[in-house]
């Protein structure tokens, strides 16, 4: 079992701690390429489809994603009680738990407000630092435009609905389908952080699940 750090926004974190999110979807960075002489579909672990979907089971293709059993926790954007002027490696360690942490994705949460007024980036939380840590049952391989509607659902997203209709002529009405549903928030939210051109290449990207979660306060 690994433990793998996991970048995530408030609203996801939000819909993690909620139960609605239970799915991620992440980039592969790079694929292996097969030594002199050898073809994916010789992989002796499991065999390739015709459709190319790849085996992950044996890591040789796609290296360095973790699996199911591995644990995932979360970078979330924090800050510490006294970090006014502090470096988190400065805080003593009798100090170093999720309770002495605002996160703020805990909007309702009177004591997120920052006392320094200014949040700490995700990028920058410690493993002491970190509340919430998800256990992955699965994990799986495919291109990031073949997420389901139910899937989409999973990723903690909501549906898109147009604002203003009522200044569209009837005929100028869409349906909620045609609006989008989850499948659009979520191609949304992916051209939000990874930007257009990543979304139109429709890259390999591993698919973590998990069930129950992991909270510390």
């Amino acid at each position: 079992m690994r433990e793998h750090p996991l970048l995530m926004k408030g609203p996801l974190v939000r819909a993690t701690l909620e139960g609605r999110k239970t799915q991620t979807r992440r980039p592969i960075k790079q694929e292996a390429q097969p030594d002199l002489g050898f073809e994916w579909s010789e992989c002796l672990c499991r065999e390739i489809d015709p459709n190319d979907t790849p085996c992950v089971t044996c890591s040789v293709r796609f290296p360095g994603i973790p699996e199911a059993g591995d644990r995932m926790w979360v970078r979330e954007t924090w800050q510490h009680f006294q970090n006014v002027g502090q470096r988190a490696a400065d805080f003593p360690e009798y100090q170093r738990f999720p309770a002495n942490c605002f996160y703020r994705a805990d909007e309702s949460n009177p004591r997120t407000k920052p006392l320094s007024g200014k949040w700490r980036p995700s990028l920058l939380m410690p493993r002491w630092a970190c509340r919430l840590v998800l256990p992955l049952v699965s994990v799986r391989v495919e291109r990031v435009q073949d997420i389901t509607e139910e899937d989409a659902k999973a990723e903690g997203v909501e549906p898109v609905l147009m604002r203003g209709i009522g200044s569209y002529p009837e005929w100028m009405r869409p349906t909620m389908r045609e609006v989008g549903g989850h499948q659009k928030a979520f191609e949304l939210l992916w051209k939000q952080i990874y930007g257009d051109a990543l979304w139109d290449a429709n890259p390999w990207v591993w698919v973590a699940e998990w069930e129950d979660i992991e909270v510390s306060r």
